[in-house]
């Protein structure tokens, strides 16, 4: 197996293990009870579904976007600002933006898609509880 299935592997495991707590935590908050009526779980489950699928989408989007080096103005910002507040940090001569840029973009990692995944799967089943909800009610 090699190294990027490996990660692309734990980005998937790490995906469902955040799904499953977003899911766990909007149920228990929605009041979700076992003992309740049918139409009721199903659409507390519809909505904490809902919830992981958008949250593990969001991070996906997010993810690719930083990856993409739309943040990278900020970053620089922010370390040079502490970098001119700090005398014991302060360089010789300071490192220009390109510079930066160009050191930062041959480190940057691409994501791989198992958030995204993890989101429409839960998204889907989102869908699924939708449906039986209004089955059940109608």
């Amino acid at each position: 197996m090699s190294r990027n299935n490996r990660r692309e592997g734990a980005g998937i495991w790490i995906g469902c293990i955040t799904a499953v707590v977003i899911v766990i935590t909007a149920a228990w908050i929605s009041g979700f009870d076992f003992s309740a009526a049918a139409g009721k779980k199903l659409r507390i489950l519809s909505d904490a579904f809902l919830a992981a699928g958008a949250v593990t989408a969001g991070i996906w989007i997010l993810s690719r976007v930083a990856s993409s080096g739309f943040f990278d103005l900020f970053s620089y910002s922010f370390r040079e600002l502490g970098n001119r507040l700090n005398p014991a940090r302060r360089e010789e001569k300071p490192e220009r933006f390109y510079e930066y840029k160009t050191r930062i973009a041959g480190k940057r990692k691409k994501g791989g898609y198992s958030m995204l995944l993890v989101g429409i799967g839960c998204i889907a089943l989102s869908i699924l509880f939708l449906i039986l909800f209004y089955r059940t009610n109608a």
